[in-house]
């Protein structure tokens, strides 16, 4: 079950919810080498996203930051969200890459 949190700023929400234990699951580097070309990011917004373990991802309306908490009670996990000038969807290019990740955290932590 997921439930999210949307937020004006991620980039200083995050640090504020990483610094009260709530840890994200780590997103692999590859998907920063991945998204950027094809998104047209530079080196200092891919930067920032690897730094804080975000998503990204664009439509034509705008951008989507976002990151997930890792899972508590078997199940549940909060995503934080910022969505700028309009972006109209939900992230869905990187549920890939969220199960993923949230997958291989849970083998890691058995």
């Amino acid at each position: 079950m997921r439930e999210s949190i949307a937020t004006v700023a991620l980039s200083g929400t995050l640090p504020d919810k990483l610094a009260s234990a709530a840890s994200t699951v780590v997103i692999p580097a590859n998907y920063y080498e991945d998204v950027a070309a094809p998104l047209g990011l530079d080196d200092d917004e891919m930067a920032v996203l690897e730094r804080l373990g975000l998503l990204y991802d664009r439509d034509t309306h705008g951008d989507f930051c976002h990151a997930y908490t890792q899972p508590f009670q078997d199940r549940f996990f909060f995503e934080v969200v910022e969505r700028r000038n309009g972006y109209a969807g939900f992230g869905a290019a990187n549920a890939a890459v969220r199960m993923a990740a949230q997958a291989r955290d849970l083998l890691i932590s058995i």
